[in-house]
């Protein structure tokens, strides 16, 4: 026979019977005769006099009852708040905060204040649940992970404070965003909100929403050096590039980009989408309207580049030159295919052109499939 005690230096206050209070402390882990079935059987005593038995059975120190879930040892009077969508703390008045990062199976980790620090310690594969708010932080990944808001779409705003790309992604990573607002970015180069490449590495951008960043080029998100990048259901807003790509630029990139909105950008060329030195972007379902540039408002394509375009509307784009819907330049081989795309009409309709091609053949009123190559300086 052998008596095992721990003391838990807690103190709480409860309704006595009668309407009055007093003060509380309690002891648990009393045990005689061991432990059984991997539990604890504890002992309560309170000041009263008065004693209730419980079992610890998820060995957090906290018996099952005072313990809101004796199952989960991340759960139990006092605990530190996370942000996984369960009363970590036993106290219903308290919110989910911060950022949790959860291991690949789900498993939670550890907490943190800022996106950064949880990015800094977590594992290959790790996903980084972020609670609603606004944080001001500029994040450099260099590993594979999930970063994902957990409310969804316009609950978490990441701010870059206009000194630094919000976002940059370096080199060989497998990388996802998810339902995350990322603004106030900015590069002297490439890449305002998102500053992604590098060799072996994949983008993944679910829900997002990339509005006001700055940058020389791909304002809103900057894609390049071989960087495989899948898009769906983001919207790109009111992004301003010097020079090309005021929304979204990929560069010696590739990918597909469905579901997605480009809408009241600017730039030099490329106002809403540049697809640059690309052998093979797919873009199905998107709305790319109301972009400004000097030319290829909505869409510019240069350098050796492929864009397939399907089932999209190329709308109210405004050039001050040529290509109010798009410019396929003379510059290398390139090679736009579309097919089930509104170019618009009447008020929708671009201007001054909806394609423009080789610094000599301008189109409008398209419609149907057709496919304008630069090597033909035609669209048919």
């Amino acid at each position: 026979m052998y008596t095992i005690s721990i003391l838990l230096a807690l103190s709480c206050t409860r309704d006595q019977p009668g309407g009055g209070q007093s003060g509380e402390s309690f002891t648990t882990g009393t045990t005689s005769g061991g432990t059984t079935g991997g539990t604890t059987t504890a002992t309560t005593t309170t000041s009263g006099g008065t004693s209730t038995s419980g079992i610890d059975g998820d060995g957090d120190g906290v018996t099952s009852d005072l313990d809101c879930d004796d199952a989960d040892p991340d759960v139990y009077p006092g605990a530190v708040e996370a942000c996984d969508g369960m009363d970590n703390d036993c106290d219903p008045a308290t919110d989910d905060a911060g950022v949790s990062v959860f291991s690949a199976a789900g498993a939670l980790q550890s907490t943190h204040a800022t996106v950064q620090s949880a990015v800094r310690v977590a594992d290959r594969d790790a996903i980084i649940q972020v609670c609603p708010g606004t944080y001001a932080e500029n994040l450099e990944i260099e590993s594979s992970l999930t970063l994902r808001a957990r409310d969804g779409v316009e609950s978490v705003t990441l701010d870059g404070g206009g000194s630094q790309p919000t976002i940059t992604v370096r080199g060989g990573q497998t990388v996802t965003l998810d339902g995350l607002v990322v603004t106030g970015g900015t590069n002297e180069y490439f890449g305002g909100g998102l500053d992604a490449w590098g060799v072996d590495t994949e983008v993944i951008i679910d829900g997002c929403v990339f509005m006001n960043n700055t940058g020389e080029y791909g304002a809103g998100a900057g894609i390049s050096s071989s960087v495989a990048a899948t898009i769906t259901d983001t919207i790109f807003m009111d992004n301003v590039a010097e020079e090309g790509g005021g929304g979204l630029m990929l560069s010696d990139a590739g990918g597909t980009v469905d579901g997605v909105m480009i809408h009241g950008n600017s730039a030099g060329y490329g106002g809403g989408l540049a697809v640059w030195d690309c052998d093979g972007v797919s873009a199905d379902g998107l709305e790319i309207s109301d972009n400004i540039a000097e030319t290829g408002a909505g869409i510019y394509i240069y350098g050796d580049a492929t864009l397939a375009l399907a089932n999209s509307e190329v709308l109210r784009n405004i050039a001050e030159d040529h290509g109010g819907g798009a410019e396929v330049s003379y510059s290398g081989d390139n090679i736009m295919v579309v097919d089930s795309t509104d170019w618009g009409s009447g008020d929708d309709d671009n201007s001054s052109d909806d394609v423009y091609m080789n610094w000599s053949s301008s189109y409008t009123d398209l419609s149907g499939a057709f496919t304008c190559s630069s090597e033909t300086a035609t669209c048919e």
